[in-house]
């Protein structure tokens, strides 16, 4: 066998041959390759779609109802006591008796309503002596105004006199006008 070319199929059938190794190395890496590509794309695909259902999501849907006024046909009366959070103790500012209760426990109440009446004859005495002070001040205003003036109380005392006897000359005595009439014996 002279220029035969020698030639062993054991030789290229091995698996432990070099060539085959590298192709085997090869195709382990384009597999890994794919699938890491495949991966991301994956990856990518989910946090996109998982981004615009949470943005759907995100916004409420409403449903929106024009309200419309309906008869109040019933009322209900529910038993209860009302406490406030913070309590104070009040004092009356003045001294007084109740007159008179125009509402009473339960009744309904509307805003501006007398629940009562309050007599007050210490705060009436109060003001009637007030009231009495103002008056002679008034007087001791008009005596002092007369006196800026340079006119002297006893002139105009004597002026008043003379016009109420004026009055009592154009009209007559009042006192004989208003007196009962005596009867004959």
């Amino acid at each position: 066998m002279v220029g035969a070319r020698f030639t062993d199929k054991s030789m290229h059938d091995d698996p432990t041959s070099p060539r085959k190794k590298r192709s085997a190395v090869r195709c382990f890496f384009l597999l890994v390759l794919l699938y890491l590509g495949y991966r991301i794309y994956e990856t990518r695909s989910n946090a996109t779609s998982l981004r615009e259902e949470t943005h759907q999501d995100a916004v409420p849907t409403v449903a929106v109802v024009p309200p419309k006024p309906v008869p109040a046909t019933e009322s209900i009366t529910l038993p209860g006591n009302m406490v406030g959070w913070y309590e104070a103790p009040i004092y009356a500012r003045v001294t007084g008796y109740v007159k008179m209760w125009h509402k009473d426990y339960g009744n309904h109440v509307k805003k501006g309503d007398v629940l009562a009446e309050i007599d007050t004859p210490d705060l009436d005495a109060e003001y009637r002596q007030a009231k009495a002070d103002l008056e002679s001040e008034r007087a001791k205003y008009v005596l002092a105004e007369v006196l800026r003036r340079g006119m002297s109380p006893s002139a105009k005392l004597t002026q008043s006199r003379s016009s109420q006897s004026w009055c009592r000359n154009k009209t007559g005595n009042p006192r004989r006008r208003w007196s009962r009439p005596q009867s004959k014996r």
